[in-house]
């Protein structure tokens, strides 16, 4: 499969190549003007064109699998191409032919139409004639919540808005009221009807697709970053004296308008339907502690094994796989002739699932980071375990490896070297524009793990730790199913992190904020409350979840900035409860659980004001500002907020 993958890449790379040679003799007569006048231009140009067909998947091989999706996913990605070309041509003023672009996308494009054609053309027609039926269904429908009442009212509504912000932007530009009206008419035209498409497209005007303002939000910005490219992109190649500012100004007072006016309406929503909520999760609050407690399974012993020729044999295989010391752990939990145990080497999920029958212990002798899909894998493994059953396994994690890489190399030069490893294993998986490229290269092996990281996907996946050691240069561990895998479609990895916390008439929301833990971690609190004691301010002592950065990011408050998002979208207010992840909701007593979940949460918490010490303490001072609260609303948020202002500002207080 990576095969392909990289097959395709490369004849997309030629394809561009040949089209652009092409589109420069056209224009010069002269093959050699790609490489005399024209190669940075072609750099430029293969660069965005290989960016653009990875975000809209054209080197999947799977793609190919209908010709209807591979049509679409060659003209939006050279669509996209198109427009982001033009967008910084007319924006920066760089010197490209309209000519080159036009000739080099439209020969890029019907060589690979062809290819693709003639590639799939025994393919069977059926599922073009599926889609296309589909396709028409799905059109049908948005078309019929677009025109509906609601629909109709937010096109005239969005009208309006587009009108009064390129009257203004008019008027910044010239100083005229009447601007708009003298000279500005016909690209007013143009750029409505530019809007007006492009917010159909994004569901901007379908009232079923944004019940939610994140959705809301997300369809604005699409729409509106759609609207700069088609317009610059006409601009460009129609030569329409349209001045910069004018575009830029509208369509920023439009995205406002429509931000605040969307933001109030939807609120109004939310409001309503939390009302709603607040008398079912109460009912259901019972359920909910009782679905948090795990049933207690007896100890687990050490195994003694009568040593057969069958045990010595298998014994011999595990040793010159894994080692003598990595086996007598193995053999310390595991009695590896039994038929309940399965010992494999693998690092698919297939050979999981392919086992017939469960087993009460599984040993896998492949380390983890060369596992592609980690939590499916762990998710397999659940799967084919009996309920208390054991799963041994092993990692290399981030600590070993940087003193493995460090002990391998001479001084300084082991250190370019791990910086190199570092970027490209640490820092390419966890961000959005670079995260498709390390797994396109990479296919998720050889990952660098932390400990933290490790230990929260077993948890995630129903597993809770028994044992751990460290041998040779990985980290063995033992994991005891205790329960179904989590099936967490939407895991933080990145550098910011969205939590589910229980918030007003407890609802779940998601909250904002920078990473300051390894992935995964939020998973590993039953593991911390059971093995570490809480510290001063209610947090783990010795907590190995929280990263050097994160440290530093919580000494200077910073990993609490994306919080303002959450303030913006109505899920919490500046002063209030912090918002609780489900374990610690549920170690309150039940008078705070249902004073907590009345009140949206805040962004500073009464322990800043307080300081309290131990859990007992910070049950106390939140219960103290919830009574105070629900008498006197805006005197005690001020009161509260004025206090942690001291308390952060002068007494130097941090978020642990």
């Amino acid at each position: 499969m990576r095969n392909k993958h990289w097959f395709l890449l490369t004849c997309d790379i030629v394809i561009v190549f040949i089209a652009f040679l092409i589109a420069t003799y056209l224009k010069t007569d002269n093959f050699k003007a790609l490489f005399n006048q024209y190669w940075y231009q072609f750099i430029s140009f293969e660069i965005i064109w290989v960016g653009s067909s990875l975000i809209f998947n054209k080197y999947k091989p799977s793609i190919f699998q209908i010709r209807y999706g591979f049509f679409i996913s060659t003209i939006r990605s050279n669509a996209l191409i198109v427009f982001i070309i033009t967008f910084f041509i007319f924006f920066i003023s760089v010197g490209f032919s309209r000519l080159n672009i036009i000739y080099t996308v439209f020969f890029a494009t019907l060589i690979e139409l062809v290819l693709g054609y003639f590639f799939l053309i025994g393919k069977s027609l059926d599922n073009i004639r599926t889609h296309i039926r589909i396709l028409i269904i799905d059109s049908r429908i948005y078309f019929k919540a677009i025109f509906s009442k609601w629909g109709l009212l937010l096109i005239i509504g969005d009208i309006v808005i587009v009108f009064f912000a390129y009257l203004l932007a008019a008027y910044f530009k010239t100083g005229q009221e009447k601007a708009l009206f003298n000279y500005y008419w016909l690209p007013f035209i143009l750029f409505e009807i530019i809007w007006i498409v492009s917010s159909i497209i994004f569901n901007k005007y379908n009232p079923k697709k944004s019940k939610q303002k994140p959705d809301f939000i997300l369809a604005v910005i699409k729409s509106n970053i759609l609207i700069i490219f088609v317009t610059t992109f006409i601009i460009f190649f129609a030569s329409l004296g349209y001045s910069r500012l004018n575009l830029i100004y509208t369509v920023i007072l439009a995205t406002f308008i429509e931000g605040i006016l969307g933001y109030l309406i939807l609120l109004n929503k939310v409001l309503n339907k939390d009302a709603e909520q607040f008398d079912s999760f109460l009912a259901a609050s019972e359920t909910l502690v009782e679905s948090e407690i795990v049933e207690e399974l007896a100890p687990v012993e050490t195994i003694t094994e009568t040593k057969s020729s069958r045990y010595k044999q298998l014994r011999d295989i595990i040793i010159k796989e894994v080692g003598s010391k990595e086996f007598d752990f193995i053999a310390q939990y595991t009695p590896i002739t039994s038929n309940n145990t399965l010992i494999i080497a693998t690092t698919t999920i297939f050979n999981i699932l392919n086992q017939h029958k469960p087993y009460k212990y599984f040993v896998n002798l492949k380390r983890i980071n060369d596992i592609q899909y980690i939590n499916k894998f762990f998710e397999s493994v659940n799967s084919k375990l009996e309920k208390g059953g054991l799963f041994i396994n092993f990692v290399e994690t981030k600590t070993l490896r940087k003193a493995r890489i460090l002990a391998k190399y001479p001084p300084l030069i082991n250190w370019i070297f791990y910086t190199e490893d570092y970027i490209v294993k640490r820092i390419m998986p966890k961000l959005i524009i670079t995260q498709k490229l390390y797994f396109f290269l990479t296919r998720g092996l050889n990952r660098v793990l932390s400990r933290a990281e490790t230990l929260g996907r077993l948890y995630s996946c129903g597993f809770e730790i028994i044992e751990e050691a460290f041998i040779g240069n990985y980290l063995f561990f033992v994991a005891r199913k205790i329960k179904e895998p989590a099936f967490d479609l939407s895991p933080t990895y990145g550098p910011y992190v969205k939590l589910r916390r229980i918030g007003k008439h407890g609802r779940i929301i998601k909250v904002y904020k920078f990473r300051t833990m390894h992935p995964f971690s939020e998973y590993l609190q039953p593991y911390l409350y059971k093995n570490h004691n809480l510290a001063e301010g209610g947090k783990f002592k010795n907590d190995f979840r929280v990263t050097t950065l994160g440290r530093l990011l919580r000494k200077c408050w910073l990993d609490e900035l994306p919080m303002l998002i959450n303030l913006i979208n109505g899920d919490v207010k500046i002063v209030g409860v912090r918002p609780l992840s489900r374990h610690y909701f549920f170690l309150y007593t039940k008078e705070l659980q249902k004073k907590r979940i009345k009140y949206k949460p805040g962004i500073v918490p009464p322990f800043y004001a307080d300081m309290p010490n131990t859990i007992e303490e910070i049950m106390a001072s939140e219960l103290r500002y919830l009574e105070a609260y629900e008498k006197h609303p805006i005197r005690t948020d001020i009161k509260y907020f004025f206090k942690a202002f001291h308390n952060i500002c002068i007494k130097k207080a941090r978020s642990n």
